[in-house]
C-alpha cells in the first residue's frame, strides 16, 4: 500500500474479534539500523526494525487504519507548534495550574484538528494534505492612507485551497 511519500506492506490476521495488522516500513528500518549501528548495536538487535503491529476492531478497512496510524503525528506536531508559540516547556512541572494549562492546550489543538478533518471529509483528503495545501495561500491587505481606500484579498494558488476554505468557514 502506498501512503504519502512511503510504501508500507501490510498483512491482516483475524485476532480476538478484531484484526491484527502487521505493517512493514522499509524507511523506518533503514533509519533504525543507522541509529542502532551508530550507537554500537549489532545485527541481532535489528530483527524487528520497521515492523509495527496495529490491533483494531472498527469498521475501517486495513488501508484506512494504517493511514490513520501514520497520520497520528499531525496532532503531535500541532501540539509542538502550539507549545512553541506559547513558550511552554515540557511538562516536568508539578504545579497543578501548569499541568492543567498544558492539557487544555493539547485538547484545543486536537479539537481544532478534529473539526478540520470533519469539515473536509467530503473532499477525500487528509488533514495533513489540507494543512500542506493551506500553507501555500496568503492574504494581501492594501491601504491608501490619503484616500482611506482599503483592499483585502485572500490569494489561493490552487482550487483545492478555495474548496478547503469554503468548507472550513461555511455557515452552520
Amino acid at each position: 500500500m502506498v501512503l504519502e511519500n512511503m510504501d508500507v506492506y501490510v498483512i491482516s490476521v483475524g485476532y480476538l474479534g478484531g484484526e491484527l495488522l502487521v505493517v512493514y516500513n522499509s524507511l523506518v528500518e533503514v533509519a533504525g539500523r543507522k541509529r542502532l549501528y551508530d550507537e554500537g548495536g549489532e545485527d541481532a538487535d535489528c530483527e524487528f526494525l520497521g515492523f509495527s503491529l496495529i490491533f483494531y476492531n472498527t469498521g475501517l478497512d486495513s488501508f484506512g487504519v494504517v493511514r490513520v496510524y501514520f497520520e497520528r503525528d499531525v496532532v503531535e506536531r500541532s501540539f509542538r507548534c502550539l507549545k512553541g508559540v506559547l513558550g511552554l516547556r515540557l511538562v516536568r512541572v508539578w504545579l497543578c495550574s501548569y499541568v492543567e494549562a498544558h492539557m487544555k492546550i493539547c485538547y484545543v489543538a486536537y479539537a481544532v484538528l478534529s473539526l478540520l478533518a470533519f469539515r473536509i471529509s467530503s473532499l477525500g483528503i487528509s488533514v495533513v494534505d489540507a494543512l500542506d495545501l493551506l500553507r501555500l495561500g496568503y492574504r494581501v491587505e492594501l491601504c491608501d492612507k490619503k484616500s482611506g481606500f482599503e483592499w483585502d484579498l485572500v490569494v489561493e494558488l490552487k482550487s483545492e485551497q478555495k474548496q478547503i476554505r469554503d468548507l472550513v468557514y461555511k455557515k452552520g
